[in-house]
This record gives C-alpha cells, sequence and structure tokens, in this order.
C-alpha cells in the first residue's frame, strides 16, 4: 500500500449522485492505469479524476470570489475558502482569499486583524515561495485597500463634526487604530522581505506609501481628543487584559452637537430615545445582489406582457378593448423600464464593489 505523498493525489468523481461535493473527493495512485470510486465504484481513469479535481476546485475558487468580490455575504465566503482548504492545503488564492475575507468581516466593536496576523504567520513560508510572489504582492495590496478603507468608515461612525460621540467611542477608536497600526506593520515586514528578494519600483511605492499611512495614524494615538460631553481624553496604553488605558483633563463647556444620544455603543442602554452606532463597517451588497437576480427576471416577464398588450390592440378592433389594451401595455411596459432600470443600477454597484475590492 503506497503511503501519502507517494504517488497519492487528489481526485474527483464526476458520476456519484450526491450533494456533498466532499464525498466525491478521495486519492488516487497517479502511476497507476485505472482506479475506482470508493463511493459508487465507478472505474476511472486517474488523471482524468486528478483533472476532474482540479477544475472542481477552480470552481469553488471562482464561487467564492464572486461572494466576496461583490461584498454579498463575507462569512460565507471565508467558510468556503476554508472547505476548500480542508481538500488542498496548499492552494494559495484560498489562503489568500480566506484572509481577505477575514479582514472585511470585521466589525466596528470586534475586528479580525489579530487573527488575520497569526494566520499569516502561520503560512508564511508558503506564500514567500518564488512562484507565488506575484500573487502575494497583489494580496498585500488589497490587503492594505481594505484597511483603509475599514479605518475610513470606522472612523466616520464614531466621531462627528471633530468630536467624539462619548468615551466608549474613544476606548473602540484607539483600539481599533492599535490592531491597524500591528497589522500594516506585519505587512510591512513583508513587502521588505519582498523587496530583499527584487528591488521594483512598484514595491518601493508601495512600502512608501504604507509607511507614510503608519506614520499618519501613529500620529493620531498621540492626540488628545474631545467628546461632546467636554472632556478631553488621550491614549495611555492597553491593559494587561487588553483594555484601552485613557488619560483624562479637566471638564470643559459641554459641546453641543445635533443628534447627539450618549453610550452611544452601550447595546444594552437601548431605549427609543437613543440612537446607538450600528456594528457593520464594510457595506453589504447582498440586498444589490438580490435585487439584480429578481429585476432582470421582472423585466423581461412585464415586457413580454406589454407586448402581448400591443398585439391585443391591433388583433381586436373594439373600441374598448383597444383603450383597455393601450392602457395596460403602456402601464406594463412602464413597470418593465422601471425594473430594467433598477437591474442597471444594481449591476453597477456590484461591479463597482468587485473592482474596489480585487
Amino acid at each position: 500500500m503506497l503511503k501519502s505523498g507517494m504517488g497519492l493525489k487528489k481526485a474527483y468523481c464526476t458520476h456519484c449522485r450526491t450533494s456533498d461535493e466532499k464525498e466525491r473527493v478521495f486519492e488516487v495512485n497517479s502511476e497507476a492505469q485505472v482506479c475506482y470510486c470508493p463511493r459508487c465504484m465507478t472505474e476511472l481513469v486517474p488523471s482524468e479524476a486528478i483533472n476532474a479535481f482540479g477544475s472542481f476546485i477552480n470552481r469553488e475558487i471562482k464561487k467564492a470570489n464572486t461572494i466576496l468580490y461583490s461584498a454579498i455575504h463575507f462569512e460565507k465566503a471565508y467558510s468556503l475558502y476554508a472547505a476548500i482548504l480542508d481538500l488542498d492545503r496548499d492552494n494559495v488564492e484560498a489562503h489568500f482569499g480566506r484572509l481577505l475575507s477575514l479582514v472585511y468581516m470585521s466589525t466596528l466593536r470586534r475586528n479580525h486583524f489579530q487573527d488575520f496576523i497569526l494566520l499569516l504567520n502561520e503560512e508564511k513560508s508558503l506564500f514567500r515561495l518564488v512562484n507565488n510572489e506575484a500573487l502575494y504582492l497583489a494580496f498585500l495590496g488589497r490587503v492594505c485597500r481594505a484597511v483603509d478603507e475599514y479605518y475610513h468608515l470606522f472612523r466616520k461612525k464614531v466621531i462627528i463634526h471633530h468630536y467624539f460621540y462619548d468615551i466608549d467611542c474613544i476606548k473602540i477608536y484607539f483600539k481599533n487604530l492599535s490592531d491597524i497600526h500591528e497589522l500594516k506593520s506585519q505587512i510591512l515586514k513583508e513587502y521588505l522581505f519582498l523587496k530583499s528578494r527584487q528591488d521594483q519600483p512598484n514595491i518601493n511605492h508601495a512600502i512608501d506609501s504604507l509607511e507614510k499611512t503608519i506614520k499618519a495614524q501613529t500620529e493620531e494615538m498621540n492626540k488628545k481628543w474631545l467628546t461632546a460631553d467636554g472632556y478631553s481624553y488621550g491614549y495611555v496604553g492597553l491593559s494587561q487584559y487588553g483594555d484601552v488605558l485613557l488619560g483624562r483633563s479637566d471638564k470643559q463647556n459641554a459641546i453641543k452637537i445635533a443628534h447627539y444620544h450618549p453610550r452611544a455603543l452601550h447595546q444594552d442602554k437601548v431605549s427609543r430615545n437613543k440612537h446607538l452606532i450600528k456594528d457593520s463597517v464594510y457595506p453589504n451588497n447582498l440586498p444589490m445582489y438580490r435585487l439584480k437576480h429578481f429585476s432582470l427576471p421582472l423585466t423581461i416577464c412585464f415586457f413580454l406582457l406589454s407586448a402581448a398588450c400591443a398585439i391585443g390592440y391591433f388583433i381586436f378592433q373594439t373600441a374598448l378593448l383597444n383603450i383597455v389594451f393601450l392602457a395596460a401595455g403602456v402601464s406594463l411596459l412602464a413597470v418593465s423600464s422601471a425594473f430594467l432600470i433598477l437591474y442597471l443600477y444594481s449591476h453597477y454597484k456590484l461591479r463597482k464593489r468587485h473592482r474596489l475590492i480585487s
């Protein structure tokens, strides 16, 4: 019997009748003349079964990429990439997709940047292989753009008119800023490693840009921020439990901010008179995705109905029926045009998000 790694490769059976794709995957001796699926006992050619496994993995990656790059469901994309890695541990594209999904799963109150650093360090030796350098460089650029977007989006949520809502918002701000700084410092190390191998202009440009943002965000950590109640707070550091430590100045005059509600981040103090800050940071395009898939069939359906009314208008010569067909046809055509506009709008939004992430 062959040991794993000695001629054994993953194969995929195209004859099995099962909804679980994992049950179709099995190991086969690539040097054999013939093999059998252990589930359905179908006779297969090893080379064809191995190629079928590669095609299956490519389909799964394409499906996960569609979900991720269109911002439809980041958690589902992460699960799909993780399932691919269960079958093909050395698939670099799946590793990069899982890590990027992890970044986009970050919310206001909980980011996944520490988990990202942990997973990146675990697979760093695979990413740094010479044949993976181009993909790795592109991946690091995507991560930098995603983290910059996170910073700008979550900052808008907790700051209004250059002031914070309350101390809870300041703690969230400094905690996320500290995690962003640590993540970008890790990415900078990877850029410097790639630069040591080949000194390219695009790598130098990425390093310069990253160093500028790290410096700017470090200066943010040294600032003192005012809250709407008039106190000024400065960042001191993190406790041994990971809590943000702040220093507070004497109270000044309270700042009047329109629509200000105290304790904006305390979900346990919800009342009808308080509008809490939403936890989500990155936009979710799932409604747009659904709108796109429903609007096109409805457009075609209403257009066909309007065409049927137009045919009825010319077939029937009765004045009353002509008026009914004309009114119905015009109404259905207007509804069809409205759904077409919705389809084009949702398609544009999804494509715009796809270009931004990918």
